[in-house]
């Protein structure tokens, strides 16, 4: 291997190293169901939720019930699987029952 390249795994490594770092945000991963598929230091802090607790239930337990309601949960899972990503900005629901 030559000076200035890394294999994949390297590359994957420093990723994974980058997203970790992200702590002010949560960066997480769902299927085309809205089930949580991976989890990260960030959305741990952020929701008190560990990755044990979390992957694999679904993300409606991050929201509040009237955006459950009103369908909004569908429109970011579909958007989501549409583009390849959502970002947004909205009241989510804390392990402990709490808004942030």
């Amino acid at each position: 291997m030559g000076y200035g390249q890394v294999t994949v795994d390297e590359e994957l490594t420093h990723y994974r190293q980058m997203i970790d770092s992200i702590t002010d945000y949560e960066v997480i991963r769902v299927d085309g169901q809205g089930r949580v598929g991976t989890w990260h230091p960030g959305a741990e802090k952020l929701t008190g939720y560990t990755a044990d607790e979390i992957i694999g239930k679904p993300i409606t337990v991050f929201y509040t019930p009237e955006d459950v309601a009103a369908g909004q949960v569908d429109v970011e899972v579909r958007t989501a699987a549409g583009s390849g990503r959502y970002e947004t900005e909205g009241w989510r629901v804390h392990k402990n029952s709490g808004r942030f």
